[in-house]
């Protein structure tokens, strides 16, 4: 699995396990270029919606950083200190973005913050006053302003150019290529709506006017090209999910309606009429088969008991607690998800099962036991070759639970990782036991 070994190699490279400069160097290039092979090529997020859902569980997924584009900024920052000429080498090796335009039935956008903030560091601490003297951070950060092309660009490309330090001539020359680009981003309401709504599209742009008055440099080339990109996304056809949601809506509307302090003709709410509002069908539920929801309710009653209120630590311990605890793990390893419809809906469901069991358990040997039945799940779930970096959300989950356990027990723990069978399973537990190993 590329992403287990881009994302070991990183972590190596970070930790105290190694101090030879060459080798932390040479591990990192490896890591890039096993960050190429992964499935997901660039990060996504759901900003809104149900966290238990297959969007709320792949948007956590994502947060990990195991996509592609994610993998070679982290490279990339920990090469920046130890070789910067390096860094800024690897960093143009980066293939251009290219960001699909997304349906409103995906309801994850893109999110390339990390990319830009990337760029920022490189065109700050790789250049030296000579190159700069010379218009060569200049043409670096240029280019990648003249190649903007998706909404979900848009907002971290101010970023980019206000973080930056840049001189006015090379402020103007920038805000000018970037101007012009704002007239090629394709139309794309579910990007342009996760921008707008939270991506700081409006605030970056307010910022990057006051920055232009600031140092005396026109402004309306950029008002005129950015108050034009506004108008001809909230043109298109937009998605009723956003549409239909008051909130949202309200929220939009605010924020445009600062854009009435610009010198510009203000975006009125009843000019804007989109082309078509896209239905789309609420998004896939959990817990709606008879099984997956008996045994939620059974882990509930062993939360909560009769009651509304969780129940103590002393009651948990009781024999018939703990009884009724082994006979549900047991339903849980022995559910073999047949009437889910979605595979992957079913992997995420019988993983939170284990999880609620582990942190129900008041006593070591029961999260021992809980661990144990979740490693043998996610050993052979078919979620490690259907989306790897859902299948890792789970597994590193449960590596970090594993920390909650007394060091016998964590070490024994341990040892059974180590001899599983799954290779990424392997290789996580012998990294965790090699970086909390105590020193001599």
């Amino acid at each position: 699995m590329p992403e287990v070994s881009a994302d070991l190699l990183i972590r190596i490279v970070e930790s105290k396990l190694l101090t030879d400069r060459q080798k932390k160097i040479e591990l990192l290039e490896e890591a890039f270029r096993k960050s190429s092979e992964v499935q997901q090529k660039a990060r996504r997020r759901l900003w809104t919606g149900a966290v238990d859902s297959r969007g709320g569980y792949l948007s956590a997924a994502f947060d990990q950083q195991l996509d592609s584009l994610s993998l070679k900024c982290r490279v990339i920052k920990a090469m920046l200190r130890l070789d910067v000429e390096r860094a800024r080498k690897l960093f143009l090796e980066i293939p251009r973005i290219r960001l699909p335009q997304l349906s409103c039935d995906q309801t994850l956008s893109y999110d390339v913050t990390e990319f830009y903030q990337t760029m920022s560091e490189i065109a700050d601490k790789s250049f030296s006053s000579t190159e700069i003297q010379q218009g060569e951070r200049l043409r670096f950060i240029q280019t990648y302003l003249e190649t903007v092309e998706s909404p979900a660009q848009v907002s971290p490309a101010m970023s980019l150019m206000l973080n930056s330090t840049l001189s006015g001539v090379d402020l103007s020359v920038l805000t000018k290529s970037f101007s012009s680009a704002l007239g090629k981003v394709t139309v794309d309401p579910r990007s342009f709506m996760a921008s707008t709504l939270h991506g700081n599209l409006i605030t970056n742009a307010e910022q990057l006017l006051h920055r232009l008055k600031n140092v005396d440099l026109p402004t309306s080339e950029f008002v005129s090209a950015f108050h034009s990109y506004l108008l001809n996304q909230m043109k298109a056809v937009q998605c009723s999910d956003v549409m239909n949601s008051q909130s949202q809506m309200k929220q939009l509307w605010a924020n445009l309606d600062r854009l009435s302090k610009w010198p510009s003709q203000a975006i009125e709410v009843d000019n804007i009429k989109p082309s078509r509002v896209e239905h789309i069908e609420d998004g896939e539920e959990f817990w709606t088969t008879a099984e997956s929801s008996r045994l939620l309710m059974k882990t509930k009653a062993l939360r909560f008991g009769d009651g509304t209120e969780p129940l103590p630590t002393q009651a948990r311990t009781s024999n018939d607690w703990q009884q009724q605890m082994e006979l549900l793990l047991g339903e849980i390893d022995r559910w073999d998800g047949a009437s889910e419809k979605i595979p992957l809906t079913y992997f995420h469901e019988k993983s939170n099962l284990y999880s609620s069991l582990f942190e129900l358990a008041p006593t070591n040997p029961g999260r021992v036991q809980v661990l144990l039945s979740f490693a043998g799940y996610l050993r052979n779930a078919d979620a490690k070759d259907q989306s790897h970096i859902e299948w890792l959300l789970h597994l590193r989950g449960l590596l970090k639970k594993m920390q909650k356990l007394d060091a016998p027990d964590r070490l024994r723990v341990l040892d059974v990782f180590r001899n599983s069978g799954n290779q990424a399973i392997q290789l996580y537990a012998d990294f965790d036991l090699l970086s909390n190993r105590p020193s001599q």
